[in-house]
């Protein structure tokens, strides 16, 4: 039993430092700087599968809506595994530094402190009931992608094809909406909004003592992503949509 620092590295740096209070066995972890691989390989394959797309669409293989809304599905698989929302902030007498982010895969918040040289990170206990929310914002956001894309292999029947669209749109739009009220009901309760600026204190858990840091905190990139994703499925859709109504006035 003691109290036991434990500092990890990644090729000679300093990653992580944890202080540990051991009474009795057990197991516990430690977060690190080092980011995780998943979500680069991610953005690399649809970085490669954007480029093969685009070049289909070049050399007139597939049609404009297809591009738009396979784009959009990459992006939106992009988003999963990028920030929805995140916090940073400093101090000015000290040299402390805060990241915060929070994800949807996997459904985690993850906060990295360093205070000097030393990194410190935590995982924030989120309620088990807003997992399974954002499980279900994973599955519709995914489903809302895919049916735009099935909405391409069925244009022959166009008002099949507008509708699925529509349905797409609206799930997609939905789960946006739905995280900015989830995230903004769980901001109140620490923060008071899910975006601001504001003075907080911490705690330097290896010397306990309380520092204020100017933070700012709001919706992030994978989020961001996610618009992006929609307005990728807008734009086709507006096409689609007029062209409807021209072919509807021709016949």
């Amino acid at each position: 039993p003691g109290v036991y620092k434990i500092d990890a590295y990644y090729d000679s740096n300093l990653v992580g430092s944890k202080k540990l209070d051991v009474t009795k066995d057990g197991s516990d972890y430690i977060l690190t700087m080092k980011g995780p691989f998943f979500p680069l390989l991610v953005e690399i394959f649809a970085l490669v599968g954007a480029i093969v797309i685009v070049s289909l669409f070049l050399l007139r293989k597939i049609s404009m809506s297809f591009l738009f809304r396979i784009l959009a599905f990459i992006s939106i698989i992009v988003a999963l595994v990028l920030p929805w929302w995140s916090l940073h902030g400093s101090s000015t007498t000290h040299i402390i530094e805060r990241w915060c982010s929070a994800y949807l895969i996997p459904s985690n918040i993850v906060t990295m402190t360093k205070f000097g040289d030393s990194p410190v990170g935590e995982l924030s206990n989120i309620p088990p009931e807003f997992n399974i929310f954002l499980s279900a914002i994973i599955a519709t956001t995914i489903l809302g992608g895919f049916l735009g894309i099935i909405s391409v292999l069925i244009k022959r029947r166009r008002k099949i094809m507008m509708s699925i669209l529509f349905i797409g749109l609206f799930i997609l739009i939905a789960s946006a909406g739905l995280y900015v009220f989830a995230m903004n009901e769980l901001c109140k309760v620490g923060l008071g909004s899910l975006q601001g600026f504001s003075t907080l204190n911490i705690e330097n858990p290896f010397t306990g003592e309380c520092v204020n840091i100017e933070a700012s905190w709001g919706l992030s990139t994978g989020f961001h992503m996610l618009c992006f994703a929609i307005s990728l499925m807008i734009l086709p859709t507006i096409l689609d949509f007029l062209k409807v109504r021209l072919f509807k006035n021709k016949a």
